[in-house]
């Protein structure tokens, strides 16, 4: 049995829309969306992703370890070495410090891997935009209190990480 699909009534069939008029506020409406999301698009743009390179640690004999790379991933990342240093040891329960190259002595086996998840940590705390998820971000210490703030320089939000330990 071959069923058609009846037609419309001719009362409800589509009408172009050149024939309508268009209203003079939905006109300045769209206009003035059109120009929101081209201010969008200069704001968030794919070329705004950071590409990290992986930590290159090493061994210095016995439980020492050192990062080798670490000067260069904290200026990429607009964090001081200090802090992220500090961060660092609060995160495997052991004592840093810095060469003169600033480079990351460990005491403390760290291999790449482990580094890898203690930096995407640290990211996701401390650098990334929790509104945009930019990694274009700084770190201010707040002029009331003890705590720091997190100020976005793409979506320019500000946020209060909430975290135990306080860097």
């Amino acid at each position: 049995m071959n069923a058609t699909r009846p037609a419309c009534p001719p009362e409800t069939q589509n009408t172009t829309t050149a024939s309508i008029p268009q209203n003079p506020a939905e006109t300045q409406y769209s206009q003035a969306l059109d120009a929101l999301y081209e201010q969008l698009d200069a704001v968030v743009t794919p070329a705004d992703k950071l590409q990290l390179p992986r930590p290159v640690t090493g061994r210095l004999g016995g439980p020492m370890s050192i990062w080798t790379n670490f000067p260069h991933l904290c200026e990429l990342i607009d964090r001081e070495p200090a802090q992220v240093a500090e961060y660092i040891a609060q995160e495997l329960c052991t004592t840093v410090s810095l060469t003169e190259k600033l480079e990351l002595k460990i005491r403390y086996r760290l291999g790449s891997e482990k580094a890898c998840q203690i930096l995407a940590k640290y990211l996701n705390v401390w650098v990334r935009c929790h509104v945009c998820r930019s990694l274009h971000t700084s770190l201010q210490r707040a002029t009331t209190g003890r705590y720091h703030v997190i100020h976005c320089h793409s979506c320019l939000a500000d946020h209060t990480p909430s975290v135990e330990r306080q860097v």
